[in-house]
């Protein structure tokens, strides 16, 4: 399609409608054969090809800035509504280093579409292929980790997100007032519950660490995920480990669900417990949503319960209280619409983050999985008591 002179149409402007239109087939075909939820993996799109297929950014050159280049380049796809999309772990060409392939690997734990994909002239560059460079496994193995502890609050925002907003965001979209912001362009949200600040920059290779500055926007108040420490604004530093994670901090006011590490490889092996993780606000409140289906799995399952007017998402919301010497929290989950479907989601655990006592600030992890919370139409309300003494 070089040149249709009778339309006076150029390569220039076609281009991108050849790949669009094999989209829109491809996955016209794969309903007729009942694939009604398609993954279709499209290197060639066009705005709007969110709503037919999915997409990777490529070929990156294995190299610190184009690790850094994966951020802006996923976020672009979220303003052309093709929100799953993600990048080549590791890079595809040229030769990955121990410490770039970890740190990719960390990154790209929170791509929409996480894959290490590779070129056939560079060298191996799996998690494993490292054996004198152990934190490469080691760092993946745990970053892996936590994707699948987040995969199912994952898929949750895209479902909650269709049609109104986007998954991976930058900090001037959740803070748009904040200039300061603008200058810590690898920082992103993750709808607007997580901000992550990965390294995305060469460390010291005596130390096994690279220094990290990150910065929290104005007015934000965010708990770290992994120990529940406390961030108000400002600039911050940390020594990171090539041995670690992608730095992750939880929304004051969000409640995020999360589930337990489980030794499965697969995610339709993930089950309908979770815990919720509440990052309490000023005024001791949270709240959140979840999906009321309990099998990810079934696509007529999803179409039926999720989509084509019906929906599956709750609001989940979080009011503590001090009394005596006891904290309470009481939870609440409410139908979105009326016509809210619900299947049996059980919550067997509760992180509480920020619970304020004489100027500190608190967490508790408490177990309730002996009396879970079954959120479904009849059970609407959940109270826990602390004692804080």
């Amino acid at each position: 399609m070089l040149h249709i002179p009778n339309y006076n149409l150029t390569q220039y402007d076609m281009h991108n409608l050849n790949g669009f239109g094999e989209s829109i087939a491809t996955y016209e075909a794969a309903k007729l054969m009942g694939r009604n939820l398609t993954f279709i993996l499209s290197r060639s799109t066009l705005f709007g090809s969110g709503k037919y297929v999915q997409h990777w950014n490529g070929d990156g050159f294995s190299q610190w800035d184009y690790l850094f280049y994966t951020i802006p380049g996923i976020i672009n796809f979220q303003m052309y509504g093709i929100p799953f999309v993600g990048d080549d772990i590791c890079g595809l060409n040229g030769n990955a280093t121990p410490e770039l392939c970890a740190r990719w690997m960390q990154l790209g734990s929170l791509y929409p579409f996480s894959r290490n994909h590779n070129g056939n002239e560079s060298i191996s560059q799996e998690p494993y292929a490292f054996p004198d460079y152990h934190y490469v496994l080691s760092s993946s193995i745990k970053t892996l980790n936590v994707r699948y502890q987040l995969l199912k609050f994952y898929y949750h925002l895209f479902v909650k997100e269709q049609g109104s907003g986007t998954i991976f965001r930058p900090l001037m979209w959740s803070f748009p007032n904040d200039d300061e912001a603008l200058n810590y362009e690898a920082e992103f949200m993750l709808g607007d519950y997580l901000l992550a600040a990965p390294v995305v920059a060469q460390g010291n290779e005596v130390t096994n660490t690279t220094g990290l500055d990150f910065y929290i926007p104005q007015g934000g108040v965010f708990y770290d995920f992994y120990n529940q420490q406390r961030y108000t604004e400002g600039k911050y530093h940390q020594d990171v480990p090539f041995d670690s994670v992608v730095p992750l901090f939880v929304k004051a006011g969000k409640i995020v669900h999360i589930q337990d590490q489980k030794p499965v490889l697969r995610s339709r092996f993930l089950d309908n417990h979770f815990t919720l993780y509440i990052a309490l606000d000023s005024n001791l409140y949270a709240s959140g949503s979840i999906l009321t289906i309990n099998d990810y799995n079934n696509d007529e399952n999803i179409i039926r319960n999720c989509l084509e007017g019906a929906n599956c998402v709750t609001i989940i919301e979080a009011q503590g209280k001090f009394e005596n010497n006891s904290f309470s929290i009481s939870l609440k989950n409410t139908q979105e619409q009326k016509n809210t479907q619900f299947q049996e989601v059980v919550i067997d655990k509760v992180i509480i983050a920020g619970i304020s006592t004489f100027g500190n600030y608190i967490s508790k992890i408490v177990d309730i999985s002996s009396n879970p919370f079954i959120i479904n139409k009849d059970k609407q309300q959940y109270d826990i008591n602390i004692n804080l003494q």
